[in-house]
């Protein structure tokens, strides 16, 4: 059984709905073959807010989280304890945090493999990727695909932005 956890309610809303709907299906399908979003939020898979515990004492609360881990797999638990990747939608005013702080202590917890940021402001996603004990930065724009290794997913950048104001900008400018 797979977990997709979404934040909650902000300015960042449209680009964390399409995010939730395209990148958790298709890693649900490589992860379990399990779709979270014909089930209702009481199944547990879905959240509007979840605690992601990375230690003793320090607790986020990421935009998405992907956990196919058994263990996270209580559903009145809104804790999770082994993402296997977790997605940040950057504005600015989380940027700053998504890229330093965060960023630090999501490479420092063993079972996340990927961190996704996605830019709120330019259509542009970077992925930083665990390879044994370094990270990988990848960066995509508009016409790329991104690859989610840990979970064998790969996503159109465009797609990560449809029906947003983003999305109909660059349209108008080709």
């Amino acid at each position: 059984m797979v977990r997709v956890l979404v934040a909650g309610v902000s300015i960042r809303l449209r680009i964390l709905k399409v995010g939730a709907q395209l990148v958790p299906r298709t890693a649900l399908h490589s992860c379990r073959g399990i779709d979270p979003f014909e089930d209702t939020e009481s199944s547990g898979r879905v959240a509007s807010v979840t605690l992601l515990q990375l230690s003793e004492s320090r607790y986020v609360y990421p935009d998405i989280t992907i956990t196919c881990d058994p263990r996270d797999q209580e559903p009145d638990d809104r804790r999770l304890h082994y993402p296997s990747v977790i997605i940040e939608v950057l504005s600015p005013s989380t940027e700053a945090v998504d890229r330093g702080k965060k960023l630090l202590y999501y490479q420092a917890h063993s079972m996340i493999q990927d961190y996704l940021l996605i830019d709120s402001q330019n259509i542009f996603v970077e992925v930083y990727h665990r390879e044994k004990s370094r990270w990988i930065l990848s960066r995509y724009t508009q016409q790329e695909e991104v690859e989610i290794e840990s979970l064998g997913v790969r996503f159109l950048v465009s797609d990560a932005y449809k029906r947003t104001s983003l999305s109909r900008k660059a349209t108008r400018e080709v």
